[in-house]
């Protein structure tokens, strides 16, 4: 008889245990939806948030016409599944998500690995508690060899969390504003 409820309290036990890990999967794919209402009906815009792909046209290496300011020899930005490597704000490894508003446009999201730079002290410091934190860059106007790039930036309370950085990231909220100027060139390799 101890045995029957032995069993049957390892089988509970083993019901929940496989319930809780089946709910802590990675992100992998956000769908979120839009309304947008137009005067004769309501129209639903669907919105996919997932991991760049390793074949989308925002991979590889991209330089400005500063190439003064070139930081990783011959480019400054570097975007791959996994790693996005800026000149302003430097290097971050973990899955990149992108947002596509249309096949030349959108926004990338990542969280940062570490401290953002702080170019207002001399030598230059961190911003303490950025790292952890999620960021983001927008894009526009993109080419098979060129697209206009630019990191959030307006100020250092940044999202602690993906769903918060869709929302805080845009370029209507004031984050982006030399995306019209700042176009990058695709590296040769």
């Amino acid at each position: 008889m101890k045995h029957l409820k032995f069993s049957r309290l390892f089988a509970a036990f083993a019901f929940v245990a496989i319930l809780a890990l089946a709910g802590c999967k990675p992100v992998t794919e956000e769908v979120i939806k839009e309304v947008e209402v137009t005067t004769e009906k309501e129209v639903e815009k669907i919105i996919v948030i997932g991991p760049i792909s390793p074949n989308d046209g925002l991979i590889g290496k991209w330089y400005d016409d500063y190439t003064t300011w070139n930081t990783y020899d011959d480019y400054d930005c570097k975007i791959s599944a996994n790693q996005i490597k800026t000149a302003s704000y430097g290097v971050h490894n973990g899955p990149v998500f992108i947002k596509k508003l249309s096949e030349t446009s959108g926004y990338l999201y990542y969280q940062l690995e570490n401290d953002l730079p702080d170019y207002s002290t001399t030598p230059t410091g961190t911003i303490s508690g950025t790292a952890g934190k999620w960021f983001a860059t927008a894009y526009k106007n993109l080419t098979s060899d060129t697209v206009n790039l630019c990191e959030a930036y307006k100020n250092f309370d940044l999202p602690e969390d993906l769903y918060t950085a869709i929302e805080t990231y845009t370029v209507a909220n004031g984050w982006f504003d030399y995306l019209d100027t700042t176009e990058f060139t695709k590296v040769t390799e």
